[in-house]
């Protein structure tokens, strides 16, 4: 594990450090060692061997430790001194070094933290600004101070094994061009502190291997393999607190976890030596645990079953399919990482490095930083783009120009027009949050199946479909499109496909459609000669997969896109300017929209439990006063806490019933086809469900022999365990079988959690599926969807949870849990009076531009929003959620002149009498445009 600490002052940083190097019993014991002076600056210096503290302090208040002249040109009262690298071996090695004594596991440590340090060292930057210039120059030298560590930090007096070393960079660097030091720039290397933390494992790992000790890979890291599970937590008395302490404050992020170390930790002791401490760390084994430790000691494991060899081209072949399946475009840096990750103990940094030199992978300079894709992904971009650029024009109009269109404002008829007038393949609506996109899209709808009707009209019938099963069987449906569907099941039933044929498709929310999804319903419109309209609003959430489709469509294929812009939704005036700001998508409009918010007294600034009994209380209001409300928590953790608060007021006001029953929840992993296909990452009890279904076969080679009996669709088993060979064990039917990792596409992962439901219980259904229902001849099947909510009018002493709608859950469905709290994805498309926002000083990292703007909107009359730092929310909803496109990559995202397309259909319909005439001139210019970008794209 490597973490990098920013220390933003001198002070700070000789405290930490300093304060043990002045007193006399400092090396007393070996619980830690003298510290050693590393990297090329520090040569320079003439800084060698060890640390002392008038060297130490001299560099980090910014002095030569020879000359005492200043180093770097500012010294200012609150200059940053420098980073701390911290390092930390898995738990199993450091309890393997103590309790055998082997030195030689203490000495791969050193030596893998060295390497990693070192090229770190090689891509030291300083910053540049003589002659005009703002850039950063590489300097390749840095120096640090290291200090090795054995110990944690104590719980009741007593600390755990814990190897770890602190290297401590101060914030200077040489210059060689011009001739001086500066300061250093360690924004990249922070940056890509994922890979770094990933190249120092890898290099511990092999090293253990070599003298023997077999690994396997761990969730971030490795394991010395066969060490017991519970000797490790054993040893892991401190991080077991933090977890603990991080689930209580619903903190999920290792951000927020070292926080609680840092600052809830007891102080080292010197009360026991070495000696002493191996003595009662060995007391604490069983005779069991004692003969598993003694049996590994000096790499006796070494023919044991650690993970097998993964050769470095393999681990890049899944680090591709892992990073590309969610992003188009991924730093180089990350994709090697995943690569280490993946083959942990079996490659080095160098070797990654050389298998990510395919022809496969493509690389670029975006902002200072390389980039990569690969063919693959760019060809899906260019054909989602060529389909179209080439449908411009292709078309006659969609509509009559004349339409009557009643009930719709200027704006909304300007939009459905645009749609009517169309002669494209593809014409695009982008409407912001509460602008009464549905409305218009009712009326342009029937505009287009009237005017099939009139004479020499072709036969046109509108299909509906929207990316989510919430948004087209459950929205789209209760605003009166009885047949709308999800895109799924048009991309994958015949018998629909053949129906669309000829027509047009509506794909409402199609800011959530990926690139991947997106090329496959082009290929289907051109297989059945279908137009299409896409509506949607990418400034909101995008997909979960690769690809902002909707954005890229707009800003790379030359569709012209209609836009709706007049809020509709919020009646207040004040809160309906804060979201015309957000809804801009821009970091500034975001902070003003902020800002509005704050006069009108909608942030409220408070700590802990206090931020969140205020939340509870707006929202127990908003019932009394009969407004229906939406709580939003953009992190599941902060969710699970609030909710708790939630159901214990409703339980005192007598809203729920008193007996509660336990139900087993699943939580998916968000696992990808790439982490499901390694058998290393499954635990025992986890679920697999399968949403395709997969033939039974017969498997006759390698370890993975066995019979695969076959698996319908929904069908759910628990996983046993996981055993080498790349070999998953379930329970299906009371009998063991195995899981077809090379269908991972077919099924997905959860983790089982008890949750208590009672009596008037809201719930929320977190997958598609089935209810039952009493009907005239029986029980039959109801269909429920993903995002719905119910109230449980009871719990059966089987499990099964009868509804409030008559419907019934049987216990074995899962997907479940409580209602009260969404997250923004799950909020997106949902109008209420009210809305409360938690955004906890653990839910900012998950806070940005698209979570802000989404939360925010919901409501018509109120929004409210409970924070524990009111600035730091204030910048974490500023930041861009934008993913990087091919395109954008392939020209270094810089900025290039373009003709607005906007500006010139206002100019052309001002002097063109006819509004179809100035269409097809304006499909001229995009012909114009797209020539152009065809240049450089293809």
């Amino acid at each position: 594990m490597l973490r990098i600490t920013e220390s933003k002052n001198a002070e700070a940083a000789k405290q930490y450090f300093g304060k043990g190097m002045v007193r006399s019993d400092y090396y007393i014991d070996g619980q830690e060692i003298a510290g050693k002076w590393g990297g090329k600056t520090a040569e320079r210096l003439g800084l060698t061997g060890q640390v002392t503290q008038p060297d130490y302090f001299a560099v980090v208040d910014n002095f030569h430790p020879r000359t005492a002249e200043q180093l770097t040109p500012r010294q200012k009262d609150n200059r940053r001194a420098g980073y701390d690298f911290t390092f930390s071996a898995p738990k199993s090695v450091s309890v393997m070094y103590e309790l055998s004594g082997d030195e030689r596991i203490l000495s791969a440590f050193r030596e893998a933290v060295k390497e990693t340090m070192e090229e770190i060292e090689r891509e030291m930057k300083a910053r540049v600004r003589k002659g005009g210039k703002d850039e950063n120059r590489l300097t390749a030298n840095m120096l640090w101070a290291e200090f090795i560590h054995f110990t944690s930090r104590p719980v009741d007096g007593i600390p755990d094994p814990h190897l770890h070393a602190h290297c401590f960079a101060p914030n200077v660097t040489w210059d060689d061009k011009e001739g001086r030091y500066k300061a250093g720039q360690f924004g990249e290397l922070k940056r890509d502190a994922t890979y770094f933390e990933a190249a120092f494992d890898a290099r511990l790992a092999k090293w253990l291997g070599e003298l023997g000790y077999a690994t396997q890979k761990a969730k971030y890291s490795f394991e010395i393999a066969g060490m017991p599970k519970s000797v490790i937590d054993k040893f892991s008395r401190r991080r077991n607190e933090i977890e603990a302490e991080a689930a209580a404050k619903g903190i999920e992020s290792p951000e927020g976890k070292h926080a609680i170390g840092y600052y809830g930790r007891e102080n080292k002791k010197k009360d026991a030596g070495t000696g002493e401490l191996r003595v009662r760390w060995t007391a604490r084994l069983t005779p069991t645990e004692k003969a598993a430790v003694e049996r590994l000691a000096f790499g006796n494991n070494g023919r044991s079953d650690g993970d097998g060899p993964i050769s470095a081209k393999d681990a890049m072949r899944h680090a591709m399919e892992h990073c590309f399946e969610r992003v188009s475009v991924t730093s180089d840096k990350r994709l090697q990482a995943e690569a280490l990750r993946f083959a942990v103990g079996s490659v080095l940094p160098d070797q990654v490095r050389n298998a990510a030199q395919t022809s496969e992978i493509i690389r670029r300079e975006v902002n200072g930083e390389t980039v990569v894709t690969t063919r693959a992904v760019r060809l899906e971009e260019l054909q989602m783009l060529r389909f179209a650029r080439d449908g411009k024009g292709r078309f006659d109009r969609l509509g009559n120009g004349s339409a009557l269109l009643p009930g719709l404002s200027s704006e909304q008829r300007k939009a459905a027009l645009h749609v009517l007038g169309s002669l494209d393949a593809v014409v695009g609506i982008r409407g912001a949050a509460g602008t009464g996109k549905t409305h218009m899209m009712k009326a342009t709808i029937a505009a287009i199946e009237n005017a099939s009707a009139e004479p020499g009209g072709d036969y046109r019938k509108v299909f509906v479909f929207a990316p989510s099963a919430q948004a087209s069987r459950k929205v789209l449906r209760e605003e009166g499109f009885a047949s709308a569907d999800t895109v799924a099941q048009l991309l994958n039933n015949e018998e629909m496909q053949s129906k669309v044929k000829g027509q047009v498709l509506w794909i409402d929310e199609a800011g959530l459609m990926s690139s991947k999804d997106m090329r496959r319903v082009f290929q289907l419109a051109e297989k059945q000669n279908c137009r299409l309209i896409l509506s949607g609003d990418y400034r909101q959430h995008s997909a979960v997969q690769r690809g902002d489709a909707l954005r890229i469509l707009e800003s790379e294929s030359g569709v012209e896109f209609a836009e709706l812009k007049e809020i509709r939704r919020q009646k207040e005036s004040l809160y309906r300017k804060a979201v015309e700001a957000i809804s801009k998508g821009t970091a500034k409009d975001a902070a003003k929209g902020f800002a509005e918010l704050e006069k009108n007294g909608a942030i409220i600034e408070a700590d802990g439990k206090e931020r969140h009994a205020l939340l509870i209380k707006d929202y127990l209001q908003a019932a009394t006063d009969g407004k229906s409300a939406l709580v939003i928590a953009p992190t599941h953790a902060e969710g699970r806490a609030l909710s708790s608060g939630i159901r214990a007021a409703l339980k005192d006001a007598g809203e729920l019933g008193q007996k509660e029953h336990l139900i087993v929840s699943r939580v998916a992993t968000n696992w990808t086809d790439a982490e499901r296909a390694d058998a290393r990452n499954y635990q025992s009890g986890q679920i697999v469900q399968f949403h395709q279904a997969v033939a039974g076969e017969r498997k006759r080679k390698g370890k993975a022999r066995g019979t695969f009996g076959g698996y319908e669709k929904g069908e759910a088993a628990v996983v046993l365990r996981q055993v080498m060979g790349n070999v998953v064990i379930l329970r299906k039917d009371g009998s063991e079988a195995l899981l077809p990792l090379d269908k991972a596409e077919r099924f997905n992962v959860y983790n089982a959690r008890e949750i208590a439901i009672a009596e008037r219980e809201k719930i929320r259904i977190t997958a598609n599926g089935y209810a039952t229902v009493n009907g005239p001849f029986g029980p039959k099947r109801k269909r429920i969807h993903n995002g719905d909510i119910h109230s449980v009018q009871s719990v059966a002493d089987n499990g099964d949870l009868h509804l409030s709608s008559g419907a019934v859950l049987p216990r074995t469905f899962g997907h479940v849990t409580h209602g009260y709290v969404d997250t923004s994805h799950a909020s997106q498309g949902k109008t209420v009076d009210r809305v409360f926002i938690a955004v906890g000083d653990e839910s900012l990292p998950a806070a940005n531009r698209a979570q802000w703007y989404v939360s925010v909107s919901r409501a018509r009359e109120q929004v409210r929003v409970y924070t524990d730092d009111a600035q730091a929310l204030k910048e974490a909803v500023q930041k861009s959620p934008e993913r990087l496109s091919v395109s954008e990559m392939m020209r270094g995202k810089k900025k290039r002149e373009k003709l607005d397309m906007r500006r010139i259909s206002r100019f052309l319909k001002d002097r063109l009498e006819n509004p179809y005439d100035a269409i097809r001139e304006r499909s001229t210019w995009q012909e114009r445009i797209q020539h152009e970008r065809r240049g450089h794209h293809l």
